[in-house]
């Protein structure tokens, strides 16, 4: 392997056949890029052949999008295999790469970015639980990822805000197609509860037997399938999204507390109101004082 760049601690080894296309478009210098996120460079690669890559305490995140063939990626040792409209998603600060053996063939699009709030986005969209994720609607990625292309091409001054809004849809849009790869790997039961859920959550007439029920299975096996798919309780799940329902309420309405506690699965006003704060920090009124430009809080 040789060393191909060096940027501080960080650096690239490759060992590399002559079998490849390479398109490569950056946009470093303007002085408008977005400093919480941005699309450095676009990467369009088309390779046969053996061939390794490794970056070392890697310095961005890179989108690594197979269009066609395949290769294996690393990450921190583990390796994975990638195919044709998966996506594989090097973290910044670690160690990852890529490579092929001699009879493989790929085409893939990259899009490395940097940004303060990258690991925050990665972090809230849990994609840095997942060794790759399986695209569902391939064609829209493409056409994402080929619009940041073109921008990063023709380098039009005032476009930099674009370019960040596009990533951070881009990186929403992956977060989707992860959330649908993560339900489509639950057992039965769970898919079943979640879907019951999700037109029933606000229900405040529905408890923890009826959702078992719905699911076919004893409450506790509901419970243990709950932990080890999403990592919490039914519960802990139900009130999760009463509480983003109810923030939208607060924040989109002038609804009454009461009203809103009704609406979103709580009789009781003042349990409401405890619930909010345990989970926000501040109680309903003052949630839209400030979350409102020009709210005062009062209904």
């Amino acid at each position: 392997m040789k060393r191909i760049a060096s940027y501080g601690p960080s650096y690239d080894e490759s060992e590399v056949g002559e079998n490849c296309q390479v398109e490569h478009f950056g946009w470093y210098d303007t002085p408008h890029r977005s400093p919480v996120l941005y699309p450095n460079t676009f990467i369009h690669c088309r390779r046969w052949g053996s061939h390794k890559m490794r970056h070392y305490r890697y310095i961005c995140v890179a989108l690594e999008f197979v269009v066609k063939g395949s290769a294996t990626f690393l990450l921190d040792g583990v390796e994975t295999k990638v195919g044709a409209g998966e996506i594989f998603i090097m973290q910044r600060g670690r160690d990852s790469g890529f490579s092929t053996s001699a009879d493989e063939y790929y085409e893939k699009m990259t899009i490395c970015i940097s940004g303060t709030i990258l690991d925050l986005l990665i972090e809230s969209l849990h994609l840095n639980r997942v060794p790759k994720i399986v695209l569902s609607r391939v064609e829209e990625a493409k056409r994402r990822f080929l619009e940041i292309d073109r921008l990063l091409r023709e380098k039009v001054p005032g476009t930099e805000q674009t370019l960040t809004e596009k990533t951070f849809s881009l990186f929403l849009f992956l977060g989707e197609e992860n959330r649908e790869n993560l339900y489509r790997s639950y057992p039965e039961p769970l898919q079943k509860a979640l879907d019951f859920l999700h037109g029933n959550y606000s229900r405040s007439d529905f408890g923890m037997s009826a959702l078992a029920e719905v699911a076919g299975v004893s409450t506790p096996t509901l419970i243990r399938m709950f932990h080890a798919g999403l990592g919490k309780t039914p519960m802990e799940h139900i009130t999760e999204m009463r509480m983003e329902l109810a923030k939208n309420l607060l924040e989109s309405t002038q609804l009454p507390v009461k009203e809103i506690a009704g609406r979103v699965g709580y009789n009781d006003p003042l349990y409401f109101s405890t619930i909010f704060r345990n989970y926000t920090g501040m109680n309903p009124r003052a949630y839209r004082k400030f979350s409102v430009p020009g709210g005062t809080g009062n209904t």
